[in-house]
C-alpha cells in the first residue's frame, strides 16, 4: 500500500470552521479557518487494513452481509 511508505505523519486539511458572528469585524480579520488533521501512519494503515478485510467478507458474501457506515 503506498500509505504504508508515505511519512509517519499523515496532515490533511479538513472543513472550513466558521468563526462565530460578530457586529463589526476588522477588514482583515479573518471570519473562519480550515481544521487541520493529523494522523499516525501506522494506526491509519491497521484501520484501513481492517475495512479491507471486511469489505471483502461483504464482497464474498452473496449478499447475506452487508457493510453498514454513518456516513463519511
Amino acid at each position: 500500500m503506498l500509505l504504508a511508505i508515505g511519512p509517519l505523519e499523515l496532515k490533511l486539511t479538513g472543513p472550513f470552521i466558521l468563526l462565530p458572528k460578530k457586529e463589526i469585524r476588522m477588514p482583515n480579520e479573518p471570519y473562519g479557518y480550515y481544521e487541520k488533521l493529523s494522523y499516525d501512519r501506522d494506526n491509519l494503515l491497521t484501520v484501513i487494513n481492517q475495512l479491507v478485510v471486511w469489505c471483502n467478507l461483504v464482497s464474498n458474501s452473496a449478499g447475506e452481509r452487508y457493510l453498514h457506515h454513518g456516513g463519511i
